[in-house]
């Protein structure tokens, strides 16, 4: 179970570098738009339509953004951090990680029986208490055995001498028919006491009670955490339809906004609200989106299948020993060896940084910055 959640924290702090290089590159956007509008007013101040308040206002604004550009930055380096250390990897080796696979847009459809089933299936948990439920059930059969009456057939065929070559060379036999004697008989054993026996056997009855009642209580558990899970993924889903309409209609509002402050027909008030809506809808998007496949990751948890799903195996399971019903039954054994075949790609792979999927350059660059530095 360990396992399973090492490989969920790896795939986590994945999408939290994801959506914090994404943030980086809405800020990067929000500071050229807030360089336009400082430019913009400095120019009308020059020539009288504006005063220096408002000069002042477009460049505290650029300056907001500046600083939230860094932090951002900042936030890369810290889950950069984090994904490296879940990597084993060093804080620092002159190399940047940068994640190229892109987030699925939209869930697989899974049906709710096949998902209870495959976790009955697959939860290690539930299979842990499976396997002590049958083994309490042996143990009460042996008890329940010890308990009863002993009865034992006996058989006895017995020959007379020897067979073979002594050490002085000479040959000794027995011919066919030369025994002292056969036996054969029941034997019937009968404790005068059975209070230890008893008591065994209600021992192992309450136990395989309580393993039972065990496995009843973590398959209600299991259920409940797999709704929340399943619950969340339609949730997160629906949040990121409604997230990425916000997101378009920002992007339309601040097109306009950004047009009609360079004309002059509005305040620098409306440009710097489209903006920051603009930049809150896109990293809401981000949000949502991430957050919709981490929680994918955190059902296949809940299911027990993340890890056969990203082709992570033990070495233990390289080799298995003869099953427990022996030879005569080759089809109950455990195979010799089982060689993991080729893996399959789990995610696509992209020729592209995974924060393009948002497409946050979509955004037209203003043109005092296009072929420019970066402010």
């Amino acid at each position: 179970y360990s396992v399973q959640r090492l490989v969920q924290s790896v795939i986590d702090a994945y999408w939290s570098l994801v959506f914090a290089r994404t943030d980086v590159a809405v800020r990067r956007q929000q500071t050229r738009q807030g360089y336009e509008a400082y430019e913009i007013a400095e120019a009308n101040l020059a020539v009288g339509r504006l005063n220096v308040g408002d000069k002042a206002q477009a460049e505290s604004s650029w300056r907001n953004f500046q600083a939230a550009q860094i932090s951002a930055e900042s936030a890369v380096l810290q889950r950069e951090q984090a994904l490296r250390d879940l990597l084993n990897m060093a804080p620092f080796d002159g190399e940047q990680l940068v994640p190229v696979t892109p987030p699925l847009g939209e869930p697989p459809r899974i049906a709710w029986e096949d998902l209870l089933r495959a976790a009955e299936e697959s939860r290690c948990d539930l299979i842990e208490l499976k396997l002590a439920v049958e083994a309490g059930e042996q143990r009460l059969l042996v008890a329940r055995n010890t308990a009863l009456p002993r009865v034992d057939a006996t058989a006895l065929y017995r020959l007379s001498g020897l067979e073979g070559r002594t050490y002085m060379g000479d040959y000794i036999g027995t011919r066919p028919g030369e025994f002292t004697g056969w036996q054969m008989g029941i034997d019937v054993s009968l404790p005068l006491g059975l209070r230890e026996a008893r008591a065994e056997l209600r021992r192992q009855e309450l136990a395989l009670a309580r393993y039972r009642a065990d496995l009843d209580q973590a398959l209600r558990f299991a259920v409940q955490a797999l709704a929340t899970r399943y619950r969340n993924v339609a949730q997160y889903y629906r949040e990121y339809l409604t997230v990425k309409q916000a997101r378009q209609a920002a992007h339309v509002n601040l097109e306009l906004q950004r047009e009609e402050y360079r004309t002059g027909r509005t305040i620098y008030l409306n440009l710097l609200q489209a903006i920051t809506s603009w930049g809150n809808a896109v990293s809401a998007e981000a949000e949502t989106l991430l957050r919709l496949n981490s929680e994918l990751a955190a059902l296949e948890v809940e299911t027990g299948i993340i890890l056969e799903s990203h082709g992570v195996q033990f070495y233990e399971e390289l080799y298995g020993s003869i099953g427990p019903a022996g030879r005569l039954f080759p089809d109950a054994c455990y195979p010799r060896s089982a060689s993991p075949g080729e893996n399959t790609a789990r995610y696509p792979a992209g020729d592209r940084p995974s924060e393009a999927a948002f497409e946050v350059e979509r955004l037209a660059v203003p043109q005092r910055l296009q072929g420019g530095k970066e402010p």
